[in-house]
């Protein structure tokens, strides 16, 4: 009983030791994990994962990913303060359907009211269900470029741009309703790849990807390898760059070749035909005549009479072929120097909000007035 005693006793004596090397090896390897998931030299993180510095930085050039942006410090104030402005512009009013969805509503109609019940679900919560149920055609959507999130529209996670969400009480409503424009462009994407993709071959489908995403308003720098610098300078110098490289590059498409074309031609010819029905017919019915196609100087130009106001049912694209049809009438009446004079007002309506303020500054001081792109003098 003694000798047994002792050697329980012995027992107990070395399990203290045994403990602390125990614990001991357990604090190595969590250091020795800590170690292997740290970058060493010549070596950077991507997305959790370690990679050849080298492989991060050209990463780093051309494509936006949101680590990218916590490394350098953030975007900076400016761009920054034009994204907190163009978000709040297109969240407030539910706009994205007769905006980014001008097009896809006279290509698709099914797919744009699909759209809109997608946004309007996703004011009370995510449509998780749709996702699920769509999964294999959103990843092969992804994968082949049709499908781009608006982010130039989006408030962002941090900064400046993040603050309307972060708004006691009236936050969770400016989130709600810019998760909403989100998701409109979101199922609209995923609706016309559905409706196109067919049996299409993969060159095709990224072809047709390329006017997936233009036709609703969206595009990818990194898809045409724009450089981070080249970003910076677009987002200072216009308004939204992402949605004007969209809205123009279908019509630029359309007069390509290629799967793309063919579906930018669709939407656009769609669009004309049934835009030009509506503003008919509209005006029609309450004016008894019909609009006006005739006096490009006249500001009721492409529009039908509702009311007391004139509307345009081309969206964004109405000052777009306004400024055609005006430059191609001084153009026929020897003036080019008008018609130069009046793209020249086209383009720098789409400036970005420094870029306006700087010009109608010079403006006023060389001339001692500024205009509009309808040019009408501002008082």
């Amino acid at each position: 009983m003694d000798a047994l005693n002792d050697l329980l006793q012995r027992v107990r004596q070395l399990q203290g030791p045994i403990k602390q090397q125990e614990r001991a090896a357990v604090s190595t390897r969590t250091r020795e994990m800590a170690m292997a998931g740290q970058p060493r030299m010549g070596e950077a993180l991507i997305l959790g994962k370690i990679a050849p510095e080298e492989l991060v930085r050209e990463i780093n050039k051309w494509v936006e990913l949101p680590m990218f942006g916590q490394q350098r410090g953030g975007e900076g104030l400016v761009p920054e303060a034009l994204r907190l402005w163009r978000s709040m512009l297109v969240s407030l009013d539910l706009s994205a359907g007769f905006i980014q969805g001008q097009a896809l509503f006279f290509r698709n109609n099914v797919a744009w009211w699909k759209a809109q019940v997608g946004a309007l679900t996703s004011i009370v919560d995510q449509p998780v269900s749709y996702v699920a149920k769509h999964y294999d055609v959103i990843q092969e959507g992804i994968k082949n470029g049709a499908i781009v999130p608006p982010s130039e529209m989006l408030f962002s996670e941090k900064g400046l741009a993040s603050l309307p969400a972060k708004v006691p009480v009236v936050g969770q409503a400016f989130k709600r309703l810019n998760r909403a424009f989100e998701w409109f462009i979101f199922v609209g994407q995923i609706e016309l790849y559905r409706a196109a993709k067919g049996t299409k071959a993969e060159a095709e489908l990224v072809s047709l990807g390329t006017a997936i995403r233009k036709i609703m308003g969206t595009e990818s720098y990194a898809t045409l390898g724009v450089s981070r610098r080249q970003q910076a300078v677009e987002a200072y110098l216009a308004f939204a760059p992402r949605f004007y490289r969209a809205l123009y590059g279908t019509v630029a498409q359309a007069f390509t070749a290629g799967e793309g074309a063919a579906a930018a031609r669709q939407a656009l010819g769609a669009m004309i035909a049934g835009a030009t029905a509506l503003t008919v017919g509209v005006n029609y019915a309450t004016e008894r005549k019909l609009p006006n196609f005739t006096e490009v100087d006249i500001e009721t130009w492409g529009k039908a009479k509702i009311g007391d106001s004139y509307v345009s049912f081309y969206g964004p694209f109405h000052s777009f072929f306004r400024t055609l049809a005006r430059a191609g009438v001084y153009t026929s009446q020897g003036d080019p120097k008008r018609a130069a004079i009046e793209i020249g007002r086209f383009f720098k309506s789409k400036a970005s909000l420094p870029v306006r303020a700087l010009e109608t500054a010079a403006e006023i001081a060389v001339t001692g007035e500024s205009r509009t792109f309808e040019g009408e003098r501002i008082d």
